[in-house]
């Protein structure tokens, strides 16, 4: 069975890719209630009972949660109940970050939050609640814990009126604490909850790293699968006589700062031969400003705004694109588009962030540049346009790209190794 998350229960239904045509396969939408405030985005109990009792109707004999954005963590608790066995795919850094990214709020990347310290001056914090004296202060844990002791000092040494007034006072000034504290407290709890499951999946050995180095246990790295291509009828000659050809670079993806598009279009605009040209394909429309300041910094002529691809389009795009760009200045996971190129033997261009050193190889199956560093990834461009008989070497160098049905064959394993530990654990419990 498959439950997901909608708004309200006037939504239309999700529409799933790929085949559902199976009478093994049940979908159930769940009612998802929008937060009231920071906790309730992660923490909802009340949110819980319309999914325990679909498991418990359905009796299932595994439970494996993609992800618990749009739900609620509490949920784990209510499944412990049940003693079913649970396993969790990480897909991002939601459960360490409440803004999933491990992005800086002057840019930059986290290198995680340690245990929550370095969450104090994070974008996600509420700005709303801070004043012109604590933003001069609240980047520094120091200046932070001396007011935070300060308020307990003050708590202890006045019991009157006048100690309401000076707490009311340094509440008003110490709101970054306190933001600060429900992010700490917010990642103590999902790593408890992450704890509590049979086993964890990360696609990606960094993924793992940064969960590892919260606390979290039990996890194994294993890769996604790929959709295999139903029309194989990609041209094997591709690069054959490349030299006097057009070279077309294509980045596929959401159209957000995260992803580093200006980055792409800011080294593409260096490029003077008419015979590259750049095609970046994404919906517009979600964030305009970002929209707007990329359009105004577009100078080439070879740069064309292609507008949202269906997925199920991807390979068909493929087929007339010669260089995927993934010039993301997140922490990525696992990108799909970097393995769905490699399918379609399709050389990458990848900033070294996240799971992207582990899917490129630089020099063998594409190139790595340093995030953000547009002057980089536009020498990388500009020699492929010199040399342009490298891409036929980088695409009979790509890697096996493991299709779904392997992967399936992989995770259908993990489940009968965990549903089997559990049963000889509750066993050993009865005894």
């Amino acid at each position: 069975m498959i439950i997901y998350s909608k708004l309200n229960k006037n939504n239309p239904e999700l529409l799933l890719d790929g085949n559902l045509e199976s009478k093994n396969i049940f979908i159930k939408p769940v009612t998802r209630i929008p937060p009231t405030n920071f906790v309730s985005t992660y923490y909802n109990p009340s949110a819980d009972h319309e999914i325990v009792n679909i498991i418990r109707n359905y009796s299932p004999d595994l439970i494996h949660i993609e992800h618990l954005m749009h739900h609620s963590i509490s949920i784990i608790h209510e499944l412990m109940v049940l003693s079913l066995p649970i396993i969790i795919t990480l897909h991002d850094y939601w459960y360490l970050c409440p803004q999933c990214f491990l992005t800086k709020p002057k840019g930059g990347l986290c290198e995680g939050p340690q245990k929550g310290t370095r969450c104090l001056s994070c974008e996600n914090a509420d700005k709303n609640l801070y004043v012109p004296l604590v933003n001069s202060f609240s980047s520094n844990p120091i200046a932070v814990y001396s007011v935070a002791f300060l308020k307990n000092f003050i708590s202890f040494l006045f019991r009157n009126k006048f100690k309401l007034f000076c707490l009311n006072m340094l509440r008003r000034f110490t709101s970054p604490y306190s933001r600060f504290n429900e992010t700490k407290i917010r990642l103590q709890k999902m790593v408890t909850v992450l704890n509590e499951a049979n086993l964890i999946i990360a696609p990606s050995n960094l993924l793992a790293e940064r969960y590892n180095n919260e606390g979290v246990k039990n996890i194994i790295v294993l890769s996604h699968g790929i959709q295999d291509i139903l029309d194989k009828d990609f041209k094997k000659d591709k690069y054959d006589n490349i030299s006097n050809k057009n070279i077309t670079f294509a980045y596929v993806g959401s159209i957000s700062r995260h992803k580093g598009v200006h980055v792409l279009i800011e080294a593409f605009n260096k490029i003077i031969s008419p015979k590259a040209e750049l095609l970046i394909y994404g919906k517009m429309g979600l964030d305009i400003p970002y929209e707007k300041e990329l359009i105004s910094i577009k100078r080439s002529p070879y740069i064309k705004f292609m507008g949202f691809v269906e997925h199920n389009k991807i390979y068909e795009l493929l087929k007339n694109v010669d260089v995927i760009v993934i010039p993301s200045i997140c922490t990525e996971n696992y990108p799909l588009i970097a393995n769905e190129a490699f399918l379609a033997q399709t050389p990458v261009i990848a900033s070294n962030v996240g799971g992207l050193n582990e899917l490129v190889k630089n020099g063998v199956s594409g190139f790595i540049f340093e995030s953000g560093n547009s002057h980089k990834l536009f020498e990388i461009i500009n020699n492929i346009l010199t040399n342009p008989d490298i891409l036929r070497y980088l695409s009979k160098n790509i890697p096996h790209v493991k299709n779904m049905t392997e992967h399936a064959h992989e995770i259908e394993l993990l489940y009968e190794k965990v549903i089997r530990l559990k049963s000889v654990q509750q066993k050993s419990l009865i005894a």
